[in-house]
């Protein structure tokens, strides 16, 4: 079981990161390790459904970034 993200700073900026996050807290429980360049995030669920979790939050990463403008929605 692969629990841990690791994300690049320079791709994904902390505040995206901490969005992500925040909104995944009703999901399950991500813990962020801030690194000089990276962030290592730590999810925390049901261990046979780690790996969809932490697919469907990286692709919500993305959505984020991509949409960035709207971050305060």
């Amino acid at each position: 079981m692969n629990n841990q993200i690791s994300l690049n700073r320079m791709i994904f900026p902390m505040d995206v990161i901490l969005k992500a996050i925040n909104n995944y807290r009703d999901i399950c429980s991500i813990t962020p390790r801030v690194m000089e360049n990276y962030v290592i995030c730590t999810i925390n669920y049901q261990e046979d459904e780690i790996s969809l979790i932490r697919d469907e939050f990286c692709n919500y990463l993305i959505a984020l970034i991509n949409s960035k403008g709207n971050l305060n929605d």
